[in-house]
């Protein structure tokens, strides 16, 4: 199973390309995530954190295969 700073690495992705930043919130990642807010906090200092990490993942995956 995936760590889950992974999972909410994925999760929040997921999040931005549907919804967009100001549409995405930390509500509805720890509802998908199925965890509390200290669980998210554990990991990202803040919202813009796990975004930024999110789309920092995503842009090295991206370029590891071009």
């Amino acid at each position: 199973m995936k760590n889950m700073k992974k999972i909410l690495i994925d999760i929040t992705f997921d999040l931005l390309y549907k919804q967009g930043y100001c549409a995405t919130n930390i509500r509805d990642i720890l509802e998908i995530a199925n965890i509390t807010k200290g669980s998210m906090y554990y990991h990202f200092k803040s919202k813009h954190d796990l975004v930024l990490s999110s789309i920092k993942y995503y842009l090295e995956q991206i370029l590891k295969h071009h």
